[in-house]
């Protein structure tokens, strides 16, 4: 596909689908794009693996309906790393915990896992259970110990608050 650009005062400007409106396929019209003072951009960027290119230097050639933009240098960018996807906090209801945990039979052993971590207290205190909650996190280790990752997960699937 042809790349369009405008040499305006040694910024190169592109087209915007606003600047053709009710022009279907706009960017594939040369007359069109031409009469608006775009040209074709020639030359390509080296391809550098995480990297993005922009014209760094590029010099007018011909004129009227043969003229177009000749790349001389690039520049190049490293492509941004994407922002990380914060976990969504999920809320647990200690009723569907517990429920949870006797269809397992492990309700007594997980209660005696929390008060040998010192947390009985304030996991009766707390109103809310979420992956975010600190005294959740703060047991969380010695219970997956305990009891393994799998059966911690399969619990807490049971036991997530609507």
């Amino acid at each position: 596909m042809t790349i369009y650009a405008l040499d305006n005062n040694g910024i190169l400007k592109y087209p915007t689908e606003a600047e053709f409106p009710g022009i279907p396929n706009w960017w594939q019209h040369d007359y069109q794009l031409r009469k608006r003072g775009y040209m074709p951009r020639v030359g390509e960027a080296e391809p550098r693996e995480g990297y993005t290119a922009e014209p760094a230097t590029w010099r007018t050639v011909g004129d009227g309906a043969t003229a177009y933009i000749l790349v001389d240098s690039w520049k190049y960018f490293p492509v941004p790393e994407p922002a990380p996807v914060p976990e969504p906090v999920v809320r647990y209801s200690k009723y569907l915990l517990k429920k949870a945990c006797e269809k397992q039979g492990l309700w007594e052993d997980v209660k005696e896992a929390i008060e040998r971590a010192g947390k009985w207290e304030s996991f009766l205190l707390i109103n809310d259970i979420a992956s975010d909650n600190q005294e959740l996190l703060d047991v969380m280790p010695a219970i997956k110990e305990r009891f393994g990752a799998e059966t911690v997960k399969a619990v807490l699937d049971e036991s997530i608050a609507n």
